[in-house]
């Protein structure tokens, strides 16, 4: 019987005897907003920064959806599933939207 370990990732190999560790990579997160948008006034971007915020997001983005939920639980997570928008929709979208604002 094979036993399942919970399985942790990291950004960084881990050098321990007894662990087994593979460094796939790293992942970033970016946000598009609109020019006047209040958080454009910050030089960097939190999570609390985006707490109760209105947020339009891909839909299928992996481990980003529970990383959303986990780290940003008060926001408004909208996931656009129907229709892949391409640069040029994604950017009219912002600019027409009041969300992030």
């Amino acid at each position: 019987m094979l036993s399942t370990l919970p399985s942790l990732p990291f950004n960084f190999p881990i050098e321990d005897r007894d662990i087994t560790s593979t460094y796939l990579g790293t992942e970033s997160m970016s946000i598009n907003l609109p020019t006047e948008c209040k958080i454009n006034e910050n030089s960097e971007l939190s999570f609390r920064m985006l707490k109760g915020k209105m947020i339009l997001s891909p839909a299928n983005i992996g481990f980003w959806t529970q990383i959303y939920h986990d780290e940003i639980p008060d926001s408004k997570i909208i996931f656009l599933t129907t229709v892949p928008l391409v640069p040029y929709q994604m950017r009219w979208l912002i600019k027409s939207s009041m969300l992030a604002t």
